[in-house]
């Protein structure tokens, strides 16, 4: 059973757009509302793009990026507390959450497909050498 959820974790972590679609599927079915699953699925899926996107960076390169990683969503979060600020003279803490992640997404999703661009032509360059 643990190898089970084990394996799972690593499928979605590998493949982030499929768990996204599956936990759009799961929660709309759940609730019947496309924008709270809409929000979940990219809630979850920002986690495991980050995730995803360290490991790949490790696994081609060799090298740990994490505390880079760790670094841009401190500087979004910098970035949104002082535009936030500034705009509203208070802090509305679930709309900065709100904003971090989806910040986050819109940043990690293309350096995720980048990076699994990349894995893609690099095994097809070492196929075909």
């Amino acid at each position: 059973m643990v190898s089970l959820f084990a394996n799972l974790f690593a499928l979605f972590t590998i493949f982030p757009i499929l768990s996204a679609i599956i936990i759009y599927a799961l929660v709309f079915l759940v609730t019947k509302d496309k924008k709270n699953a809409l929000e979940w699925s990219i809630n979850i899926t920002t986690v495991l793009l980050l995730i995803s996107v360290n490991m790949s960076i490790q696994l081609l390169w060799d090298l740990s990026l994490f505390w880079l990683i760790l670094l841009i969503i401190l500087l979004i979060i910098g970035g949104l507390t002082f535009l936030q600020f500034s705009v509203y003279n208070q802090l509305h803490y679930a709309r900065l959450a709100r904003g971090v992640i989806r910040l986050t997404f819109v940043l990690f999703l293309p350096i995720y497909l980048v990076l699994m661009l990349w894995v893609v032509l690099e095994s097809a360059i070492k196929a075909a050498i």
